[in-house]
């Protein structure tokens, strides 16, 4: 008695799995399509960018888009296929680059939205949000840095009062 094939067993009528590991690679496109039921409900959060938290809202957003395999949308890794040679693929890379700026913008407040306006690429969005931000950060830390190095405790001053200025 023979050991049914898988197509026997699940009643499928597909190729076996030896028939599949034949199957022409070259036809499949080069880019796989992003599904929004694979991206996580967590993405959906109502914790913005907004003008002070670029730091903690970039390292989130950097881990929403590693588990939705969208950080090569941003950083340019993941270019998009010539459509000539890889139509399907190139159609795929469009999809999933709208789907990442879809995900960056849902988590944009209002006016962190203008900094994107008119963006063609998640990578272009990127790189606009970054730029802006990175430098307002940059600000931040530093006038804070010059405010604690300026606070200093004199002769008889209250030092409890101090310590509250200091937090």
């Amino acid at each position: 008695m023979s050991t049914p094939t898988i197509g026997e067993a699940t009643g499928t009528t597909g190729p076996s799995v030896a028939e599949s590991a034949h199957v022409d690679e070259s036809a499949q496109p080069s880019i796989k399509r992003i599904w929004f039921k694979d991206l996580p409900a967590e993405q959906k959060s109502y914790y913005h960018l907004k003008d002070e938290n670029w730091i903690p809202w970039q390292d989130d957003i950097m881990l929403v888009l590693d588990v939705c395999n969208m950080i090569g949308y941003i950083t340019g890794e993941i270019v998009c296929p010539n459509e000539e040679n890889d139509r399907e693929g190139a159609q795929n890379w469009i999809f999933n680059d709208k789907i990442t700026r879809k995900v960056i913008r849902d988590c944009l407040s209002k006016n962190q939205k203008y900094h994107t306006a008119g963006c063609k690429t998640a990578r272009e969005m990127w790189t606009n949000l970054q730029a802006y931000n990175q430098v307002q950060g940059d600000h931040t830390e530093s006038a804070l840095m010059r405010e604690l190095n300026a606070m200093k405790a004199c002769e008889g001053n209250d030092i409890v009062d101090h310590l509250e200025k200091l937090r």
